[in-house]
Protein backbone atom coordinates (compact mmCIF):
# COMPACT_ATOMS: atom_id res chain seq x y z
CA UNK A 1 0.00 0.00 0.00
CA UNK A 2 1.49 3.54 -1.14
CA UNK A 3 1.60 5.60 1.84
CA UNK A 4 -0.96 4.56 3.93
CA UNK A 5 -1.06 3.23 7.28
CA UNK A 6 -2.91 2.48 9.53
CA UNK A 7 -3.62 4.35 12.86
CA UNK A 8 -5.15 3.33 16.27
CA UNK A 9 -8.58 4.18 15.89
CA UNK A 10 -10.37 4.62 19.45
CA UNK A 11 -13.43 2.60 19.79
CA UNK A 12 -16.36 5.35 18.82
CA UNK A 13 -18.93 3.39 20.81
CA UNK A 14 -16.78 4.27 23.99
CA UNK A 15 -16.03 7.37 23.30
CA UNK A 16 -19.46 8.25 22.82
CA UNK A 17 -20.21 7.25 25.85
CA UNK A 18 -17.57 9.50 27.71
CA UNK A 19 -18.99 12.22 25.67
CA UNK A 20 -22.49 11.69 27.04
CA UNK A 21 -21.28 11.09 30.28
CA UNK A 22 -19.40 14.43 30.42
CA UNK A 23 -22.64 15.91 28.58
CA UNK A 24 -24.57 15.28 31.47
CA UNK A 25 -21.89 16.20 33.96
CA UNK A 26 -21.96 19.76 31.92
CA UNK A 27 -25.47 19.99 32.45
CA UNK A 28 -25.47 19.59 36.36
CA UNK A 29 -22.47 22.29 35.94
CA UNK A 30 -19.65 20.04 36.99
CA UNK A 31 -16.21 18.99 35.09
CA UNK A 32 -15.75 15.24 35.15
CA UNK A 33 -13.21 15.03 32.46
CA UNK A 34 -10.14 14.63 34.80
CA UNK A 35 -12.03 11.51 35.74
CA UNK A 36 -13.01 10.66 32.78
CA UNK A 37 -9.65 10.58 31.13
CA UNK A 38 -8.51 8.61 34.23
CA UNK A 39 -10.57 5.97 33.94
CA UNK A 40 -9.78 5.49 30.23
CA UNK A 41 -6.59 6.92 29.78
CA UNK A 42 -6.32 5.19 25.75
CA UNK A 43 -8.62 7.45 24.89
CA UNK A 44 -7.38 10.35 26.60
CA UNK A 45 -5.68 11.82 23.24
CA UNK A 46 -8.45 11.46 21.14
CA UNK A 47 -11.39 12.53 23.84
CA UNK A 48 -9.37 15.61 25.30
CA UNK A 49 -10.35 17.62 21.76
CA UNK A 50 -14.31 16.33 22.13
CA UNK A 51 -13.87 17.05 25.88
CA UNK A 52 -12.88 20.79 24.80
CA UNK A 53 -15.34 20.97 22.14
CA UNK A 54 -18.18 19.96 24.29
CA UNK A 55 -17.45 22.14 26.85
CA UNK A 56 -17.12 25.46 24.25
CA UNK A 57 -20.80 24.13 22.97
CA UNK A 58 -22.11 23.91 26.47
CA UNK A 59 -20.98 27.58 27.25
CA UNK A 60 -22.21 28.73 24.31
CA UNK A 61 -25.99 26.91 24.79
CA UNK A 62 -26.55 28.22 28.34
CA UNK A 63 -29.67 29.60 28.68
CA UNK A 64 -30.06 33.20 29.17
CA UNK A 65 -31.76 34.63 31.96
CA UNK A 66 -33.00 38.42 31.55
CA UNK A 67 -32.32 40.84 34.24
CA UNK A 68 -34.72 41.73 36.88
CA UNK A 69 -34.35 45.11 35.15
CA UNK A 70 -35.43 43.87 31.95
CA UNK A 71 -38.52 42.41 33.08
CA UNK A 72 -39.87 45.20 35.25
CA UNK A 73 -39.02 46.94 31.96
CA UNK A 74 -41.14 44.60 29.88
CA UNK A 75 -43.97 44.14 32.18
CA UNK A 76 -44.21 47.97 32.35
CA UNK A 77 -44.03 48.93 28.57
CA UNK A 78 -46.31 45.31 27.83
CA UNK A 79 -48.77 47.29 30.68
CA UNK A 80 -48.66 50.70 28.93
CA UNK A 81 -49.73 48.81 25.40
CA UNK A 82 -51.94 46.79 26.91
CA UNK A 83 -53.77 50.49 28.24
CA UNK A 84 -53.41 52.10 25.21
CA UNK A 85 -56.17 50.84 23.07
CA UNK A 86 -58.31 50.78 25.68
CA UNK A 87 -57.50 54.76 25.91
CA UNK A 88 -57.69 54.34 22.17
CA UNK A 89 -60.83 52.87 21.67
CA UNK A 90 -62.24 55.74 24.77
CA UNK A 91 -61.12 57.96 22.28
CA UNK A 92 -63.04 57.22 19.79
CA UNK A 93 -66.00 56.47 21.44
CA UNK A 94 -65.78 60.24 22.75
CA UNK A 95 -65.54 61.43 19.36
CA UNK A 96 -68.51 59.52 18.42
CA UNK A 97 -70.40 61.32 21.37
CA UNK A 98 -69.06 64.10 20.50
CA UNK A 99 -70.10 63.79 17.04
CA UNK A 100 -73.99 63.05 18.11
CA UNK A 101 -74.99 66.36 19.32
CA UNK A 102 -73.73 67.87 16.29
CA UNK A 103 -76.25 65.29 14.59
CA UNK A 104 -78.95 65.85 16.39
CA UNK A 105 -78.54 69.56 15.85
CA UNK A 106 -78.56 69.69 12.62
CA UNK A 107 -81.34 67.57 12.58
CA UNK A 108 -83.42 69.81 14.90
CA UNK A 109 -82.32 72.50 13.05
CA UNK A 110 -83.60 71.20 9.22
CA UNK A 111 -86.93 70.13 11.39
CA UNK A 112 -87.30 74.09 12.50
CA UNK A 113 -86.19 75.66 8.91
CA UNK A 114 -89.06 73.19 7.27
CA UNK A 115 -91.68 74.17 10.29
CA UNK A 116 -91.18 77.66 9.42
CA UNK A 117 -91.47 77.37 5.98
CA UNK A 118 -94.83 75.40 6.17
CA UNK A 119 -95.83 78.20 8.33
CA UNK A 120 -94.73 80.45 6.17
CA UNK A 121 -96.93 78.93 3.15
CA UNK A 122 -99.75 78.63 5.50
CA UNK A 123 -99.70 82.13 6.38
CA UNK A 124 -99.29 83.34 2.90
CA UNK A 125 -101.88 80.86 1.99
CA UNK A 126 -104.29 82.51 4.40
CA UNK A 127 -103.73 86.41 3.71
CA UNK A 128 -104.53 85.45 -0.25
CA UNK A 129 -107.30 83.50 1.03
CA UNK A 130 -108.42 86.22 3.63
CA UNK A 131 -108.20 88.75 0.09
CA UNK A 132 -110.55 86.64 -2.33
CA UNK A 133 -112.95 86.29 0.61
CA UNK A 134 -113.32 90.27 0.89
CA UNK A 135 -113.57 90.60 -3.10
CA UNK A 136 -116.04 88.24 -2.88
CA UNK A 137 -118.39 89.63 -0.27
CA UNK A 138 -117.52 93.31 -1.66
CA UNK A 139 -118.21 92.16 -5.04
CA UNK A 140 -121.96 90.49 -3.71
CA UNK A 141 -122.61 93.59 -2.25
Amino acid sequence: MLGRHRTKTPDTKLLAELLDRQAEALLQGENNEQELVEEYPELAESAGELFRLARRVSRTLQPVEPSAQFVRELGVRLSLEEVAPASRRWERWRKRLNRRPNVVGTIVSIVAIIALIVRLVGSVIMIIAFILSRRRSAATI
